[in-house]
């Protein structure tokens, strides 16, 4: 996970439990529609209680 934030010149980074029911959900930037990217291994059961992180990019700011 460090090598891929460095790839991404993250300055600061969170690596959090990444355990069974971890989810990533994205944004298509193609149709904008919402979707989960990866395949968690505890699939068959929905979790009744969540907690997430959102990150936001502002696409308005211009790269210097």
């Amino acid at each position: 996970m460090g090598a891929i934030f460095a790839s991404l010149k993250c300055e600061a980074a969170v690596n959090l439990d990444g355990g069974g029911s971890s989810q990533i959900l994205s944004r298509d930037p193609e149709d904008k529609t919402l979707k989960i990217r990866n395949t968690p291994s505890d699939e068959a059961r929905r979790r009744q209680v969540i907690d997430a992180w959102c990150v936001v990019i502002d696409e308005t700011i211009k790269e210097q």
